[in-house]
């Protein structure tokens, strides 16, 4: 099963391994091709991964993208990613939002009541990966901070124009200004821990 991070924004988001290497529990929403949920199935063999897939059709290529098979550590729901979030209370280490369709990013994934909802799917250090569309950032990073505050790191796509967002609960990314500014050094390198 390949499982190499091939698009550097990929790379980018798997920076969460930075501040949580062994995640319990990892929820992601957006299917796609695959290659985060595929590198995590690999690399992380404790971790249980929870994927929300909106679209039956994208769920489909499973077997051509060389996705696993639902097991006891992994699984594919086909639903909604905010009903996802929304009915998972303290759940995840990690949650990585990476869903788009055919305009961009849905409207449901945006909202401040996805936001929260995402905070309080996540453990109490969980850290939330957003991947934002280009143009989307005045929006969504004002949405962002009102629920995670100053707990935010937000760092450039290494091969596109999207913004790679990343948001502790906790104290994980660091307590400090400079804590905070060491932590979005180690994650503009992160593509060296996904090769």
């Amino acid at each position: 099963m390949p499982d190499r991070l091939v698009l550097g924004y990929t790379r980018t988001m798997v920076g969460f391994l930075l501040f949580n290497p062994q995640p319990d529990h990892i929820g992601m929403i957006g299917l796609g091709g695959g290659s985060i949920p595929k590198y995590c199935y690999r690399r992380l063999p404790n971790a249980r991964i929870s994927v929300a897939e909106i679209s039956p059709e994208v769920i489909g290529f499973r077997d051509s993208f060389q996705i696993p098979r639902d097991d006891h550590r992994f699984h594919v729901f086909c639903e909604d990613g905010a009903d996802f979030v929304a009915r998972r209370q303290n759940q995840f280490d990690v949650l990585i939002v990476d869903g788009f369709d055919r305009a961009g990013q849905p409207p449901q994934l945006c909202t401040p009541a996805f936001y929260e909802d995402c905070y309080n799917a996540l453990t109490p250090e969980g850290i939330l990966v957003v991947n934002i569309y280009e143009g989307c950032n005045s929006v969504l990073i004002p949405r962002l901070s009102d629920v995670f505050g100053n707990r935010m790191i937000l760092v450039g796509g290494e091969d596109s124009n999207n913004s790679i967002v990343f948001a502790a609960k906790g104290t994980v990314l660091g307590r400090s200004d400079e804590e905070l500014a060491d932590s979005r050094e180690r994650l503009e390198s992160a593509d060296q821990i996904a090769s």
